[in-house]
């Protein structure tokens, strides 16, 4: 689940920035998307259960500087330039603010 993610809000597709959720908005969100999946999966603790984690656990407490230090060296701005979501905003002069900017960092640290 993107409960860290939606923070930050993915710019993909949009035209301005994402209205902020409350915890509570997210929360919410994340029940019923569980809920979904629970039609089909089988939630528990059990050797074949389905595990739903948050990225929100891991990413609420990084150390910015460290993630900066140790996570951000590996990402090149003229890459992530090229991105869709980065480079319509910018041809269309629509804002892209730093937030999004750092959306598919945050994103990229989940596979780590």
């Amino acid at each position: 689940m993107g409960g860290g993610t939606t923070k930050v809000g993915d710019p993909s597709g949009k035209d301005e920035m994402r209205k902020a959720l409350t915890d509570d908005d997210i929360a919410a969100n994340m029940a019923g998307i569980k809920q979904v999946f629970a039609k089909f999966l089988t939630f528990g603790d059990g050797p074949t259960d389905a595990v739903m984690v948050n990225n929100a656990d891991w990413l609420d407490h990084l150390n910015y500087l460290g993630f900066l230090r140790d996570v951000g060296r590996h990402f090149s701005i003229n890459r992530m330039m090229t991105f869709d979501s980065v480079r319509l905003r910018l041809e269309r002069e629509q804002p892209l603010t730093f937030l999004e900017f750092n959306y598919m960092i945050l994103q990229a640290y989940d596979f780590l």
